[in-house]
């Protein structure tokens, strides 16, 4: 009987290769056939909304499965898991090398039934029902938990989505928020306004949420954004505000279907239907000089109106007076006409810092925002900030520049990649915006986190990795920006991960700045001696990172100063009988802190002598005990390098060590904290002293 359902699944999964559409317990099936690259198989009901993807998978050449679901299938059966289990087991991943797996509405219910047998998938949700149950009958739940990517797109004035939180927790799903557009998402997403910007990253599990907001942005010149917000707003009983917001969409629709129409007629006509308010202003291009006022708290002194500005004087930021800048409602200190690029690019930039000071109006992003999240790039510019205002220096506008990328990889750095374009875009608006400001952006520092997620490559070839890329980025980031010198390349080496330290490119990323001496870069510090984010494998905890930046920005202001900056780095190893002598370079001596010391014999051979004694000789040396004399050949010294994880070492990476040089400093960002240098992971050939 087994042999039978075997057979059967293989006429079934024959008949899909061959174009055909089958039908099994209720469902109907078929394939497309595009390109190998990226399959995308879309969840339906046959009288529900129609596939959200098929224009876009037959313009990019993506293959393309429909799994629809017909009026006779009133549950998903045991027989149609067991043949989607065969399906993806075979020939959705011999055929196909990605997958994204798409459902709108009630075909959600199909998606989280039958879309866990491929978990390595991006699974995208357009409003997905309140009873989601929590996963179906047969499917395991730690089988759930392991997808790569997941989106949920829904309007959250309409959808609450209580159930499907049972399903996927933040952690697990990126819940983005379609504000306006209704109860039914689909309609508004199918433009091709929102089509082409928004669904391509989607599909291929690369959109960061803060480029899918400001891509959506265009919603509300569109008829269904009126009608959801205005649908939301009777729902609560506030009738009179959405007689308001529709009167605003309309005078906003009549003023962008005639261009010709000036701004003030604009204004004074939306002025003539309210009352006039004591005191009220015209934000950005005032049109009477006489009552323009600047928006925003604290004293103004010094006000200077101008066409397409005002600028003033303000104690607004910390009681302190400082020079201010409006323009169309944009509000930045005065600072010099360079802003300074704090550009970063891969992994552990997605970690989000807390800053016990903000530069608000001097540290920004791409458009100009300075309330943003503090992540990777716009902590270290608001170090920076803040290192410069207590020494007294000069304070530029900072702009912050990530392209986060956690377990980012080779393909995810390449230049055609989406990670690397969306970055180059970044710079692009960020110039364009400065220049209606009059400022020419800068950029300062490249900060880079590569190869974060893979495992497998070897050490040359991952210096090779870091060597191109590096190279490719300079050269378009300085095409776009135009400017003659090059940034400083700040590199932090990685810690490894949890369970295993045995990471190749790690060694690569300590050896950075040597192996491109035509560069100006800087290995700031190593990873490993900070703490984990509970929970995870790699990734370093709010404050850890937070430390983290605070010496990159330490160490680029070294290299900037044409100072020194590099962490002790083991250079040569020789034995004679039990002992080792490990040489390091080092900028000031060696300490040994009192911690398991870090250092390793590594090699082919298995139960390699232990080291149990280590000491600090002089400043450059140091002096290790083996339990017994080694005989094999080819050995190598390792130092926070290749160790396995231990239970006792909880939310800390498997590499570990204890060698530092002297130099310390109080933290800035973290009270009560101590800076350090400590040496980077290494490894180097153990050769018998002659």
């Amino acid at each position: 009987m087994e042999h039978a359902q075997e057979k059967s699944h293989a006429d079934l999964i024959a008949a899909l290769r061959t174009g055909e559409e089958i039908a099994i317990a209720g469902y109907r099936i078929a394939l497309t056939r595009r390109t190998p690259n990226r399959l995308v198989i879309q969840f339906l009901s046959e009288n529900g909304m129609p596939s959200l993807t098929d224009e876009l998978c037959e313009e990019d050449e993506l293959s393309q499965m429909r799994v629809i679901r017909t009026d006779e299938a009133t549950s998903i059966s045991p027989e149609l898991m067991a043949f989607f289990e065969t399906l993806a087991d075979g020939l959705l991943v011999d055929d196909f090398s990605s997958h994204t797996l798409c459902a709108a509405e009630d075909a959600s219910h199909s998606l989280v039934a039958l879309g866990n047998f491929l978990p390595n998938a991006t699974h995208l949700f357009v409003d997905p029902p309140e009873d989601l149950a929590p996963v179906s009958p047969g499917v395991d739940r730690a089988r759930a938990a392991s997808l790569a990517r997941t989106y949920i797109l829904y309007d959250p004035f309409h959808d609450p989505l209580k159930g499907l939180r049972q399903v996927y927790d933040e952690n697990q799903a990126t819940y983005l928020k379609c504000f306006g557009f209704g109860a039914s998402c689909t309609p508004g997403l199918r433009r091709k306004k929102f089509l082409k910007a928004i669904l391509p990253g989607l599909l291929r599990g690369e959109l960061p949420p803060d480029l899918f907001y400001e891509r959506l942005r265009g919603r509300k010149d569109f008829p269904f954004y009126r009608k959801g917000i205005e649908a939301a707003l009777v729902a609560r009983g506030q009738v009179k505000r959405a007689s308001r917001f529709r009167r605003a969409f309309q005078n906003r629709r009549s003023y962008l279907t005639k261009p010709e129409l000036p701004f003030e007629k604009l204004v004074m006509r939306a002025e003539a239907e309210r009352p006039q308010k004591v005191g009220a202003w015209i934000r950005s291009k005032p049109s009477n000089p006489e009552t323009a006022w600047p928006s925003g708290g604290g004293n103004v002194w010094m006000l200077d109106v101008r066409p397409d500005c005002l600028r003033y004087l303000s104690d607004r930021w910390e009681r302190t007076t400082i020079g201010f800048e409006e323009r169309d409602g944009v509000t930045l200190a005065q600072t010099p006409p360079t802003a300074l690029g704090f550009v970063g690019f891969g992994g552990d930039l997605h970690v989000p810092r807390t800053l016990a000071r903000r530069f608000r109006w001097h540290v920004v992003n791409e458009k100009l925002d300075g309330t943003g999240a503090p992540f990777g790039p716009l902590a270290e510019a608001t170090l920076s900030s803040e290192r410069r205002y207590e020494s007294g220096e000069t304070l530029f506008t900072n702009v912050a520049l990530s392209q986060p990328q956690p377990g980012i990889t080779a393909e995810d750095a390449d230049p055609h990649a989406e990670p690397y374009r969306l970055l180059l875009e970044r710079v692009k608006v960020a110039c364009a915006t400065l220049k209606g400001w009059e400022k020419a952006l800068v950029i300062d520092r490249l900060r880079l986190g590569l190869l974060r997620g893979d495992m497998t490559i070897s050490e040359l070839d991952a210096a090779r990795h870091y060597r191109q890329t590096t190279t490719s980025l300079v050269r378009d980031l300085t095409q776009i920006t135009g400017q003659s010198a090059e940034p400083v390349i700040v590199v932090t080496q990685g810690g490894g991960f949890k369970d295993t330290g045995r990471v190749e490119a790690l060694l690569s990323e300590g050896r950075f700045d040597l192996d491109n001496p035509g560069v100006k870069s800087v290995v700031a510090t190593p990873s490993y001696p900070w703490p984990l984010m509970p929970g995870t494998l790699a990734t370093p905890s709010s404050v850890s990172a937070l430390m983290m930046d605070e010496l990159c920005d330490l160490a680029v202001q070294a290299v900037q100063m044409g100072k020194q900056w590099f962490c002790p780095s083991l250079q040569i190893a020789h034995f004679e009988g039990r002992e080792i002598l490990a040489e390091f370079s080092s900028m000031d001596g060696l300490v040994l802190e009192n911690d398991a010391h870090g250092f390793r014999l590594d090699g082919i051979a298995q139960n390699l002598p232990a080291i149990i004694g280590a000491e600090v000789i002089s400043d450059r040396l140091i002096r290790l005990v083996l339990e017994e004399e080694p005989d094999e050949s080819e050995l190598s010294l390792a130092y926070a390098w290749g160790h396995v994880g231990s239970e006792d070492r909880e939310n800390r990476t498997a590499n570990h060590g204890a060698l530092r040089d002297r130099w310390q400093a109080d933290s800035r960002a973290v009270s009560g904290q101590t800076l350090h240098r400590y040496a980077l992971s290494g490894r180097v050939p153990l050769l018998r002293k002659e």
